[in-house]
């Protein structure tokens, strides 16, 4: 990586122990002397902690913080607090990058830019079946974003969405502007974090270069069970509504289309993979009913689906079906 600005990496780590030298060597492998990785330690008890002493031991760009287990908002506000760079980055310790990814970066940033956006691999770890990769992106090519279609990448089109390890942020707009992540929300925290940061940038450009990898793991995904800690998204959409911001009036549209789209997402799960509590659903049912009509064209082809038929369907069935499988469809046909 040749440039002169430099970088700030920033990775919670927690019961990591398996996957920290794998996502670190993609890392140092490419990053210049000026730029920096910091390491947080989110209170790990399998070793984590020591392993990332070790790696600051052995590469004087590593820095290592511990601290008490307080979720990954605490550790990447802490990796903030600390960074140097002229830009910040987030990574996962169970991902890691590509090896063009600071090149790539590097000459974005030499541009008159204040976001950037790039595309990801994302690989799920399959149980018994190969493993699947899926490149997400926008296009092949690099293009600049209008304030819309950025907001259009983050709430409503898949390929890009509201993570915050597939996009770059300025140090300067983030100091400037006082944006952290949100402690007391634990669901959708890198989605506000993102939309906060798009309020105060102007130059938004996205890079159409596979950059990053992200480790899905289907195992977890395919057992869990609906509870109320995801139903927490209500709580996200509704703070960034009441942001009250220059861009409110554009957005406004797409957190009402995300939020609808997530509560089907959730709806869609449940049904398949079961609910610890029938009451959980009956909520999801109304959060989507509550959406009415209002930006049905925006939907995507199965939310408008799902909408026309919850509208449809009455309360009762829902019953039925959590009496009949209570484990969901999906694992009842697995079992079979």
């Amino acid at each position: 990586m040749n440039c002169k600005l430099t970088i700030s990496i920033i990775i919670p780590v927690y019961n990591a122990g398996t996957c920290i030298d794998r996502c670190l060597s993609s890392i140092i492998s490419q990053l210049n002397k000026e730029s920096e990785v910091i390491l947080i330690d989110d209170g790990s008890t399998d070793g984590s902690g020591v392993k990332c002493d070790a790696w600051e031991q052995r590469d004087t760009r590593i820095k290592v913080v511990h601290t008490t287990n307080m979720g990954v908002s605490h550790a990447r506000n802490i990796g903030i607090n600390l960074a140097t760079g002229d830009w910040v980055l987030f990574v996962d310790i169970d991902d890691y990058i590509f090896p063009q990814y600071f090149e790539v970066l590097a000459n974005i940033m030499n541009q008159r830019v204040d976001y950037i956006f790039f595309s990801y691999l994302r690989k799920k770890i399959c149980k018994k079946d190969l493993d699947k990769t899926i490149l997400n992106r926008l296009s092949a090519k690099s293009q600049k974003l209008n304030v819309e279609e950025a907001l259009k990448s983050i709430f409503i089109d898949r390929r890009i969405q509201g993570y915050v390890w597939n996009k770059a942020f300025k140090k300067e707009i983030i100091q400037k502007f006082n944006i952290h992540f949100c402690e007391d929300i634990h669901y959708n925290e890198d989605l506000i974090f993102c939309y906060e940061y798009l309020q105060h940038s102007k130059q938004i450009i996205y890079s159409g270069d596979q950059l990053y990898c992200y480790v899905n793991h289907e195992k977890s995904a395919v057992t869990q069970k609906l509870n109320a800690s995801q139903l927490e998204c209500s709580r996200s959409f509704g703070y960034m509504l009441n942001m009250g911001t220059d861009i409110s009036k554009i957005s406004r549209p797409y957190i009402h289309v995300a939020y609808l789209s997530m509560n089907c997402y959730l709806l869609k799960s449940a049904l398949k993979r079961g609910y610890s509590d029938i009451s959980l659903v009956h909520r999801l049912r109304k959060n989507i009913i509550s959406e009415k009509f209002t930006y049905f064209r925006l939907y995507n082809f199965e939310d408008k689906i799902l909408t026309i038929l919850i509208h449809a369907i009455p309360l009762a069935f829902f019953n039925v079906i959590y009496r009949l499988f209570p484990d969901g469809i999906f694992l009842v046909i697995r079992k079979r």
